[in-house]
């Protein structure tokens, strides 16, 4: 298990770092987004961006200084992010290529397409429902591409070792002081803050919390990235906070 006591920073630009970072990434992710919604490469290179200017708040800023990662592992985390980035992009070749015209002509015949194509690409970008849905149902395109980026940038910011809180912030969207609950070694804690992106979904269903951990993990050892991808399907064995372990 890994102890956690994250404090607000002295430094004048950790506080920057503290209350200006989130705003600022999910802003530049929008506008880059707004700017040129047709270019493939504008998802991609804004992404990796992002984890990059996160790499360096966390090497520089950390908010837990005991959880300092190697630059080569932090190297191996944004590869693995641009080759999930990539397969996306590849799952959604093939569904333009198999899906999008059936589907279009499944939603013309059940009158279903009610969404407001007319208003700004903006204000169809921040409603919240999930993408994929959306897509499969209205046809969104470029909104539901922009709102997929949207949603990984939010969880880059989600899960980063960076102090920073920005609460008006965290009235919609989840910050990773909030975030940490989730991942609490006490079983009680961690059933809460489930939204990575939106934190307003916790907030109306009842599991949102805002409290101190003590300790976040699974077990005394950290799961290596291959095992994380397996943990849906296989628990690690030294887990300390399945149910069946209490």
């Amino acid at each position: 298990m890994i102890s956690v006591n994250s404090q607000l920073p002295n430094k004048p630009r950790a506080k920057i770092l503290f209350y200006g970072l989130q705003p600022t990434l999910l802003l530049a992710v929008v506008a880059a987004w707004s700017i040129q919604p047709d270019n493939a490469n504008t998802y991609l290179l804004a992404l990796i961006a992002v984890q990059i200017v996160l790499g360096l708040a966390e090497h520089f800023f950390p908010a837990r200084p005991a959880w300092w990662t190697p630059t080569l592992i932090k190297l191996r985390n944004v590869v693995t992010v641009t080759v999930l980035i990539f397969a996306s992009a590849a799952v959604t070749g093939l569904y333009s290529d198999w899906l999008a015209q059936p589907l279009a002509h499944l939603r013309a015949t059940m009158g279903l397409d009610v969404w407001p194509h007319g208003w700004p690409l903006v204000l169809q970008f921040f409603l919240l429902l999930p993408s994929a849905l959306l897509e499969f149902m209205f046809g969104i395109g470029f909104v539901a591409a922009g709102a997929a980026m949207l949603l990984v940038a939010q969880a880059s910011i989600a899960h980063a070792n960076v102090a920073m809180n920005t609460r008006w912030i965290g009235l919609v969207f989840t910050t990773n002081t909030y975030h940490i609950c989730h991942h609490s070694a006490d079983l009680a804690q961690s059933n809460s803050n489930y939204g990575c992106a939106a934190i307003v979904w916790d907030r109306l269903f009842g599991t949102f919390m805002d409290q101190e951990i003590a300790e976040a993990g699974t077990g005394p050892t950290e799961p290596s990235i291959w095992r994380k991808f397996l943990m849906p399907l296989q628990e690690p064995k030294d887990t300390a906070i399945a149910p069946g372990s209490q």
